[in-house]
């Protein structure tokens, strides 16, 4: 059986063997600079949109951008609570966890969120709008 296996390789074969060999992606922990654009452009369209849109409504842009954020908040901790549970269901419980931290963390900035009065009008300040 041993036979089947060569004692070595001579260059010329090494060199076939790279040339056939297929490349691998390179990954890299920085973010893609072309959908780092893009996602930057949308926010700055999103952003626009909200002021011409609280202006037309008559609404303060500042309470707008709170429950925009409020809003997102609470997007993202239902996401990451899912993805936690999806981890935990495959006993992955390293990564469950870092996932509920997260979705802990944007509950904190909904709730820091909450405290903040940001307009006379503001009905989303639990208690201290009065």
């Amino acid at each position: 059986m041993t036979a089947s296996i060569p004692n070595g390789f001579s260059s010329e074969e090494l060199q076939k063997l790279l040339d056939n060999a297929s490349t691998e992606k390179c990954t890299s922990d920085e973010p893609d600079t072309d959908i780092a654009k893009l996602v930057l452009e949308l926010g700055d369209n999103i952003e626009d949109y909200m002021d011409n849109l609280s202006t037309e409504q008559g609404v303060p842009p500042q309470l707008l951008g709170k429950v925009v954020m409020l809003l997102t908040c609470n997007r993202m901790i239902d996401w990451h609570s899912h993805i936690s549970k999806k981890h935990a269901e495959r006993g992955e419980l390293d990564q469950a966890v870092g996932w509920a931290r997260d979705a802990g963390k944007f509950q904190a900035l909904a709730n820091i969120l909450s405290t903040i009065i940001v307009d006379e009008n503001d009905e989303f300040t639990p208690g201290l709008s009065d």
